[in-house]
């Protein structure tokens, strides 16, 4: 008989990181998935309020659309239904991809509403909750705002409260608790941002703890927290914080395999309404101007 041997605390520990973060995940996608997205879009009333703009150069536009494409194509290329023992590997690498996908076309969207594309992730990151998130359907609209250290932590786009948030359980059902699963998941980054920036300050200024004043003025100063912020902290906990979570946290290559087709579903569904902003924003024809040079590009390399 088999022996069975228990987890290490290091290996349990892992399982549930990537737990959580994928059930995250699987909220985000298990609400995206009605068919109609694209209908709900066209009824928000900030969306029909989009004007269209001066197209007459779109080359800042172009640059950071096109990187976007090249690495969502890359995101798509990698054959895991027909080898499922990549998407293991695969999933060291795709957080950081899905982010870097989000971060082109959203720019391009940026620059489509206001003629400008932050040089810096979290003035992107800002932008993109000010003046993106508003636009998007159900649930990437979702925003958290205000405070734990005051109890005023709201959600914006959804009737979940925050003690719900913070009491909803992070190993829970995605598909039976998705909403609450997604609140918390803004929830949980809004915190750990706060903490970032912190320790932060407190490193910059070489003190051992900030006071409580300044604590509140950082709070204070956040920007709402979007799915843009979930993705970001995605990208880097792979690539700095935890990796070895993808090391020791992968259960099989089936479950390896079901992560990564959720994420790419979930980054599919936020570029394709993404999308809808630049095509309201610039027009048809300069839409598919911008297509057809993406594909020549890539045609003729």
């Amino acid at each position: 008989m088999a022996r069975y041997t228990l987890p290490s605390p290091e290996e349990q520990d892992a399982k549930n990181s990537l737990t959580t973060y994928y059930n995250y995940v699987e909220s985000f996608r298990f609400l995206t998935t009605d068919q109609s997205q694209r209908k709900s879009q066209a009824q928000i009333p900030s969306f029909i309020r989009l004007q269209l703009r001066n197209t007459a150069n779109t080359a800042e536009l172009r640059r950071p659309l096109y990187r976007g494409w090249l690495t969502w194509q890359a995101m798509k290329r990698l054959p895991i239904q027909a080898d499922p023992g990549l998407a293991r590997s695969g999933n060291f690498w795709l957080p950081v991809q899905a982010y870097y996908a989000l971060h082109g076309v959203g720019l391009a969207v940026i620059y489509a509403l206001c003629d400008e594309t932050p040089s810096t992730h979290r003035k992107f990151l800002t932008t993109f909750a000010n003046q993106v998130a508003r636009l998007l359907p159900f649930p990437l609209h979702l925003l958290c705002t205000g405070s734990e250290l005051d109890r005023t932590i709201r959600f914006e786009g959804t009737g979940v409260l925050a003690a719900e948030a913070r009491h909803t359980s992070n190993l829970s059902n995605p598909t039976s608790n998705a909403e609450a699963l997604a609140a918390k998941a803004l929830y949980t980054t809004r915190v750990r941002e706060f903490e970032d920036r912190c320790d932060e300050e407190r490193r910059s200024k070489k003190i051992r703890r900030l006071p409580a004043t300044r604590k509140a003025q950082i709070a204070k100063n956040m920007a709402p927290t979007s799915v843009a912020d979930f993705y970001y902290r995605l990208r880097v906990r792979a690539n700095y914080d935890d990796p070895d979570m993808f090391v020791y946290g992968e259960e099989s290559d089936a479950v390896a395999t079901k992560r990564y087709s959720n994420l790419i579903s979930l980054t599919e569904n936020i570029l394709s309404s993404l999308h809808q902003v630049i095509k309201k924003k610039i027009g048809n024809s300069e839409w598919e101007k911008l297509r057809s040079g993406f594909s020549k590009r890539r045609t003729e390399t």
